[in-house]
């Protein structure tokens, strides 16, 4: 890092090479150069190098994951209020929090390889970014959502923004705080309204654990408008909310035509199909300790090949153990039960044990669509142990990964491979996604998927020449030695439906439409308006900004097979062909949408 030194300019000056004359050029003189040479031809990625980098310090990889996606997302809310009039576009506090988020991109830090003191300091930074764009966006819902009805006793009204542009379903978790507490043992619950349409709602565990009727949440799946501000109006009705039970049977369900079950005895996936045909070959997301070190680069050569291999498979825990470790004042607790249910989803929850570490497991069930969301919580104490999710699939299934502007066939040749935020595995016509909001790598071994979470690696221990790393009798820092929360979302069905629709649910996961309790006071609402596209859904909006009063718009066809798209904006429309994972700019001007060279603003 920090480019060429006095003596490499030197050197370079004095190497010389046969036949050729060395000089100073850019990219596009060398290029321009070798105009109409053959080049070889080079198919895939470059990797693997240093594959511990893909998962060590995960907690870094995850909250810049986070700060990433509500950048994004923050900016095309200010630009769709800027767009239609609605204040100044803030570009002082976007190019700050974009600063801290590609201060977060320096190669020791984004790969997890630096001290204790710079993780938290990269941490430290990039919370304070977040909290820089919650501020804007607290202020974007203030001028765009203060108008409309007032709202009329027993009702809470939760104003969303969707900075996706086109419509969507989300399923979103909207917390309440009653007008007044109860100590008497009233229940409170909800219904939901958007305009006068009703929505499935339910009750669910709230955040606190305070044991009276006062702090809530609603789950509320909700249809959203494209780059639009919504009303939803939560009204409050007598009604309890559902309470944990044991299964004594495995849970079975079947929405959109994906039938699935979850074993009682097991706490995993046994069976997924869509349409009678099996995906998966049993016993999916299961949590196994897998072999590792405490280098976090993984520089040994057999790293590049395997990282690791299965060491300790996690069992789920016996009803005793399960008990003391949720902490209730019972001597036992089933380790496999039914926490919620209701119209929106139901959400099994399993409890696994194994080394020094316990992995809790919750499966959202969705009603009405064929979906679920795994969320798994970690708390792990590993040393020279990677912690994996492992799915089998059918023999023959083919991997394929999202990776930046682009995706990327994945050998099941047990390497670590690197993914972005959605993964394809297919077999005869018919396909699974795995979508993810926070990690980055996994192995593939014959037909099983190793999504990789977290490493216990020591901080910064460099491997030199076979050289011992810890060489001392003391007590070593290990990075990951804490709580940690994944979320994935399993979609299934016909290989080219599941291909199309994974890029942009895997968006829709990462950047959730925002919300935010807000009475009005009454008077006119504002309008207000972004990008909305029409046509091929594999278009995906990029990045939408309002800098210097002109809108400017980018896309990206996440699909290798070209593809149309109409964008509208203000009036204006212009309709565009995308080259496989092309990526187009467009500026609104004066006289309508003109494109942009390259990536020129």
């Amino acid at each position: 890092g920090g480019g060429p030194a006095r003596k490499d300019l030197e050197d370079l000056a004095a190497l010389k090479v046969p036949g050729a004359r060395i000089r100073y050029a850019r990219p596009e003189d060398f290029f321009g150069a070798t105009a109409g040479e053959e080049r070889p031809l080079v198919k895939g990625g470059l990797y693997p190098c240093f594959p511990g980098c893909y998962t060590s310090q995960i907690k870094i990889k995850q909250t810049y994951r986070r700060l990433e996606s509500e950048y994004f997302a923050t900016e095309k809310m200010v630009s769709a209020l800027t767009a239609s009039g609605l204040g100044e576009y803030p570009s002082a506090q976007l190019r700050e929090a974009e600063r801290k988020l590609l201060l977060a991109e320096f190669h020791d830090v984004l790969a997890g390889t630096c001290v204790r003191s710079a993780m938290e300091g990269a941490l430290s930074d990039m919370e304070a970014a977040r909290s820089l764009l919650k501020e804007l966006r607290v202020s974007a819902f203030m001028r765009a959502c203060l108008g409309g009805r007032r709202t009329g006793q027993d009702e809470y009204p939760v104003s969303v923004f969707n900075p996706h542009p086109a419509p969507v379903e989300a399923v979103l978790e909207l917390p309440v705080i009653l007008a007044d507490n109860d100590m008497n043992g009233r229940q409170t619950a909800f219904e939901a309204f958007c305009g006068e349409e009703k929505l499935p709602a339910q009750l669910i565990k709230e955040d606190s654990n305070v044991p009276i009727d006062w702090v809530k949440k609603v789950a509320v799946r909700v249809p959203l408008r494209p780059s639009a501000f919504q009303r939803i109006i939560l009204r409050a009705l007598p009604g309890p909310r559902h309470r944990a039970v044991g299964l004594r049977e495995d849970y079975r369900s079947e929405e959109g035509g994906l039938a699935l079950r979850i074993g009682a005895g097991s706490g995993l996936i046994e069976s997924l199909s869509f349409e009678g045909r099996e995906l998966l070959s049993g016993g999916a997301f299961a949590p196994v300790l897998y072999t590792d070190n405490e280098d976090p680069w993984g520089m040994q050569p057999y790293q590049h090949r395997r990282l690791g291999e299965p060491e300790l498979p996690m069992r789920l825990a016996d009803p005793a153990r399960s008990a003391r470790l949720c902490g209730v004042h019972r001597e036992e607790i089933a380790s496999v039960r039914l926490t919620e249910s209701g119209p929106v989803f139901d959400e099994i929850e399993c409890i696994f044990e194994g080394g020094e570490s316990c992995v809790v497991t919750r499966y959202r069930v969705m009603k009405g669509r064929p979906e679920i969301e795994v969320r798994t919580e970690v708390h792990v104490r590993e040393k020279n142990r990677m912690l994996k999710l492992v799915l089998p699939f059918r023999e023959g299934t083919a991997f394929r990964g999202g990776i930046l502007a682009g995706a990327e066939d994945l050998a099941a040749d047990g390497a670590e491979k690197v993914f972005q935020n959605w993964l394809l595995c297919a077999k005869e016509g018919m396909a699974a996604a795995v979508l993810n909001d926070g990690i980055y790598a996994a192995s593939f071994v014959d037909s099983r998927a190793e999504l990789s979470l977290a490493r216990g690696t020591a901080y910064t221990a460099h491997y030199i020449d076979g050289r011992e790393i810890l060489n001392e009798e003391r007590w070593y820092g290990r990075s990951d030695q804490t709580e940690l929360h994944f979320r994935f979302r399993l979609i299934a069905g016909r290989r080219e439906e599941i291909e199309a629709e994974a890029p942009r649910l895997a968006q829709l996961l990462n950047e959730p439409p925002f919300s935010m309790t807000l009475f009005p006071k009454g008077g006119p609402e504002v309008p207000c308006e972004g990008p909305e596209l029409s046509g091929d859904r594999e278009i995906l909006l990029q990045s939408f900004t309002a800098e210097e009063g002109r809108p400017v718009v980018r896309l990206f066809n996440a699909s290798k097979e070209p593809r149309r798209a109409v964008l509208r904006l203000g009036g204006a429309r212009i309709e565009a062909a995308f080259g496989g994972f092309e990526i187009k700019t467009f500026r609104l001007e004066e006289g309508g949408f003109c494109e942009c060279e390259g990536f020129a603003l």
